[in-house]
């Protein structure tokens, strides 16, 4: 997606196989007082980031505050900013969603988002001749749970569109264990996934431009190219990820704290030096009853 490994945390936010802020997101909704709206502040930390689709080992971290309104009939919106100390403009992305959570049934959900993202980022790297690239720039997210005992199946689906369109299909199986009123805590949530990201991508390729020997020598003398690039849109894996968050709720503030690890895949056809990663995120957040 990106033309250059210093914007990867961007693939990661469109690409992880499960986003902190979701993660926060879906925390805050069942932390909901039931009968009332409300207003939250967030203000988010995370450490190295790795892209779903190509991990980069760079020691840097991020910070990302944010603001929502939950009102109580299910419906949200929210506004968040991302800040990076290893990025030029520091302030690279705003990201603003409006979404609604159903309860069907008493264990099944459904979470519906739009998000459009506002990105900071210069046409292309100084000093180093590459440009960035930003094909997606909204994205349409659906996400089921159902609730089996302690044991919760996943399911979410992703649209992204802009230049381009991409799809992201990610099932998950985790435990929701929960505590409430424990040494002075509201409530502990525990809710460990793992999952994996399945969708396509767009996929240029370099290949010869002959089939014979007397081909290559052909288009030697005419002067022509001997390899030309094939663009593809393969669908495979992309990650296979670990998700461990762990949420503490006292009075109006809850605190979570989740550790992803990936082991992202390349593409069929896709050139990428892969390699298994993980970053922590850390946030809290305060919220207003209306």
């Amino acid at each position: 997606m990106w033309s250059d490994p210093a914007f990867a945390e961007l693939d990661s936010i469109l690409n992880s196989a499960d986003s902190s802020s979701i993660t926060g997101l879906i925390d805050s909704l069942l932390s909901l007082t039931e009968g009332y709206s409300q207003l939250s502040l967030r203000l988010g930390y995370n450490s190295n980031i790795t892209a779903a689709t190509n991990t980069v080992d760079i020691k840097k971290f991020g910070i990302s505050p944010g603001i929502a309104y939950y009102h109580k009939s299910g419906a949200y919106a929210d506004l968040s900013t991302y800040w990076s100390n290893q990025y030029d403009p520091q302030l690279y992305l705003t990201v603003a969603s409006v979404g609604y959570i159903a309860i069907p049934t008493a264990k099944w959900s459904i979470l519906g988002e739009y998000a459009h993202y506002f990105y900071n980022v210069p046409d292309s790297i100084e000093g180093t001749g590459t440009t960035t690239n930003t094909p997606y720039t909204n994205n349409f997210y659906l996400s089921n749970f159902l609730d089996v005992g302690v044991v919760t199946f996943r399911l979410d689906y992703s649209f992204l569109f802009g230049a381009e369109t991409a799809n992201r299909f990610y099932p998950a199986i985790g435990l929701n264990l929960v505590k409430t009123n424990w040494i002075g805590m509201d409530r502990i949530r525990f809710f460990p996934s793992v999952g994996l990201l399945y969708g396509n991508e767009t996929v240029v390729t370099t290949v010869p431009n002959y089939s014979t020997r007397l081909g290559a020598i052909l288009l030697t003398r005419l002067g022509l190219p001997l390899f030309k690039d094939v663009t593809d849109k393969p669908w495979g894996i992309l990650n296979y990820g670990i998700t461990v968050p762990v949420s503490v709720s006292l009075k109006k503030w809850t605190f979570i704290a989740t550790y992803v690890y990936n082991f992202p895949q390349p593409l069929p056809g896709e050139q990428l030096d892969v390699s298994h990663g993980g970053y922590i995120s850390v946030s809290v957040n305060r919220y207003f009853r209306l």
